[in-house]
């Protein structure tokens, strides 16, 4: 059975890649009868990441339960599925009293990617709530309007809390081309970006605040970006670089 296990863990990884065929389906749903807990699992995964639309409205259904595995467990299998149908269901089901299903619910609205959840996360982010796993979930919807929440993290929280911003703001500006908002908004997060290299110790943040201003179309001195980084690289690999993040701004 742990072959199997294996097995059907390599199969999760494909089915996440490629759609699946009627007969990987059929498979999986019969391996649900099993007794092998990581057999079950691996099945259910699978059924999630091929989208199979019964089995997705079964898990949403399950939000309901007073069993918080249950519900976590739900919550995984939705956001593998990116099931937008279960996003108010997800949003519902968050109460400050049971802080112990946010985060699991929080991934899944940030796997699902709905700008309907943005209200409540930017609500909870401004309660200073499951903030990291709140940052994660705003870079991966990815909308603008999200910017000016992620910005005071990048300046002044945490060093987790500054990684989990920098990075949720490259994802932001990826999926808008670097230009999904207002002059004034584009300056604000210059300057941040711009401040975050000069006096960000980690190379993590900084790394992302690179990329963002790249994105942005911001042309950057190799020096500046290796004293930020804090990396020492080689000639080749200097000039690679200097290639890729000082890019002349486009018109």
């Amino acid at each position: 059975e742990q072959i199997r296990s294996f097995a059907l863990d390599a199969v999760a990884e494909i089915v996440a890649r490629f759609m699946p065929t009627d007969a990987v389906v059929k498979a999986a749903q019969e391996f649900l009868g099993f007794s092998n807990a990581s057999i079950v699992s691996q099945s259910a995964r699978i059924l999630a990441l091929a989208q199979v639309e019964p089995f997705l409205a079964q898990q949403q259904a399950l939000l309901i339960s007073e069993r918080p595995s249950e519900v976590r467990n739900a919550a995984r299998l939705l956001g593998y599925g990116r099931y937008r149908s279960a996003v108010p269901a997800l949003l519902a089901r968050i109460h400050p009293d049971e802080m112990a299903l946010v985060d699991a619910l929080i991934w899944a609205l940030g796997e699902i990617g709905d700008k309907r959840a943005l209200p409540k996360l930017h609500t909870m982010l401004s309660d200073a709530l499951c903030t990291e796993e709140i940052l994660e979930a705003l870079g991966k919807i990815g909308d603008a309007t999200s910017i000016p929440r992620l910005l005071p993290f990048l300046l002044d929280g945490v060093t987790t809390q500054r990684r989990a911003s920098a990075q949720a703001l490259s994802r932001v500006l990826r999926q808008n081309d670097g230009q999904a908002f207002d002059a004034a908004l584009y300056e604000a997060l210059k300057a941040a970006l711009q401040a975050t290299l000069d006096r960000d110790s980690d190379p993590a943040v900084c790394y992302h605040a690179v990329v963002c201003l790249s994105l942005l179309g911001e042309s950057l001195a190799v020096s500046r970006i290796l004293k930020a980084i804090g990396s020492a690289l080689s000639t080749n690999e200097m000039e690679a670089l200097a290639s890729f993040f000082s890019r002349p701004k486009p018109n």
